[in-house]
């Protein structure tokens, strides 16, 4: 709510619009929740900024998809740095795609470096 942004209120999604808004943003319906004594409730015609996280999984490397470069095979592979200086085309696991955003599950640990061409 705007003013109000330190409440952490409560809802439930009662419709999501299928098209965006001239803005780009979609419309979405919320029915109230059990709100608690001291915070204010949610009512008709107020005006939110809502913020979903709809899959979140911090045990993933997140990198650019322009790093990874499929094979003719059908995987996945980024080019990794070694030590020494060179590179090394390094098999991974996507997951999920969002944007620009691919998780990588398994054959990279936090800390690599991945070399990007552009």
């Amino acid at each position: 709510a705007s003013g109000r942004e330190d409440l952490a209120l409560t809802a439930s999604v009662k419709t999501v619009s299928l098209i965006p808004e001239l803005d780009g943003r979609y419309r979405v319906d919320l029915l109230p929740g059990a709100t608690a004594q001291h915070q204010p409730a949610i009512s008709t015609g107020m005006n939110l900024s809502c913020h979903f996280v709809v899959h979140q999984n911090p045990a993933v490397v997140v990198l650019p998809q322009k790093a990874l470069q499929s094979t003719a095979d059908g995987t996945w592979t980024v080019n990794l740095k070694l030590a020494d200086g060179k590179t090394e085309a390094r098999p991974v696991k996507r997951g999920q795609v969002s944007g620009d955003q691919v998780e990588i599950l398994s054959g990279l640990e936090e800390g690599q470096v991945v070399v990007i061409s552009d």
